[in-house]
Formats: structure tokens, sequence, C-alpha cells
């Protein structure tokens, strides 16, 4: 019988090795959320999903006349896109102090005009805060839009959506 010796330096080395593969998919963009629906959304599991290659995140508040503009584009731009490997999760904010208020203005908004992604809803700003879509005075920058690869890194950026479907289309490989 053949033993097999280890030694201390080569087990540190897959103890790093394995750290590595576990934790790389963990990014400083994931979250997780509730959606409208009180369902758990986490962004880290919608970019693992079979098939998927990217997920824009959108912020978006009721009074928010851009954001509400281009949703419809939004909504038309993914059922185009949604089989190449794109989702889009919608992040709501509340822009009210009365957060209540905020979510049944959003939830009534919804079931007024249902979309074919989840929206969540981002209750204290935390992940607005995290993207820096909402500065520490509380003050938002919207319309703001994230694209993000499979993988968790920030493929691009911008408070334009028109700007961002060009950035997926060329991502998922459409000139």
């Amino acid at each position: 019988m053949k033993k097999i010796v280890v030694s201390g330096g080569a087990c540190l080395l897959a103890i790093i090795i394995c750290a590595g593969i576990c934790f790389s998919a963990q990014s400083s963009y994931d979250f997780d959320l509730y959606d409208i629906k009180d369902k758990l959304i986490k962004i880290r599991d919608i970019r693992h999903e079979e098939k998927v290659r990217a997920v824009v995140i959108d912020f978006f508040a009721v009074e928010c006349k851009a954001c509400k503009e281009a949703l419809p584009e939004w909504v038309k731009f993914y059922k185009e896109n949604e089989n190449k490997g794109l989702k889009i999760l919608l992040v709501a904010l509340p822009m009210e102090d009365d957060r209540d208020v905020a979510f049944a203005k959003i939830v009534d908004f919804f079931n007024a005009n249902p979309v074919p992604f989840p929206v969540v809803f981002d209750k204290y700003s935390k992940a607005a805060k995290q993207f820096g879509v909402v500065a520490q005075d509380e003050t938002a920058k919207l319309p703001m839009g994230f694209l993000i690869g499979r993988d968790g890194n920030l493929l691009d950026k911008s408070g334009s959506h028109k700007q961002l479907f060009d950035s997926v289309k060329k991502f998922l490989g459409d000139k």
C-alpha cells in the first residue's frame, strides 16, 4: 500500500485554490431583495441561471418620468433578447418618506403596467447605495441602469437606456 504524503504548503495551496473557486462567483454587484409579490430575488442566482449571459439592473421610481417612458422600450428590448441570454431586473426605489405608501404606489403601477421581468422593492435604498444610484444624502440619480456579466463584473452603466441597449447588443454579439 502506498502512502500519500502532502506537505503543509501543498495543503495551503489546495485551500487557496478551492477558496478562489468557491468565492469567485460572488460579485460586489450581488444583492438580495424581495419582489413586489414577496418572493426573494437573488441577483447571483439570476446570473447563474442556465443560458444567462448578462443581466441589466435598471433602477426605477414611479416619480421618474424618464424611467416610466423607457419602460415599454425595456419590455420590447427584453422580449427581443431574452433568448440570447439577457435577463432584466427592475429595482424600484421609494421616493417618499413613507415606504409603505411608496410600496403601494409601485405595486399599483406594475399591476397596471405589467412587465415580463422581476420588479424588486429596494425599501431602504440599500442596493441603490451599493451601486451609487442613491447618495448618502438620499438624492437619487435616475434613470440609471447597469449591465452585469454572468461572472458578476460590471460591463457598462448609463443613465440612457438606449446606450445600455447598444452595450447589450454588442455584448450578445449583435452589432
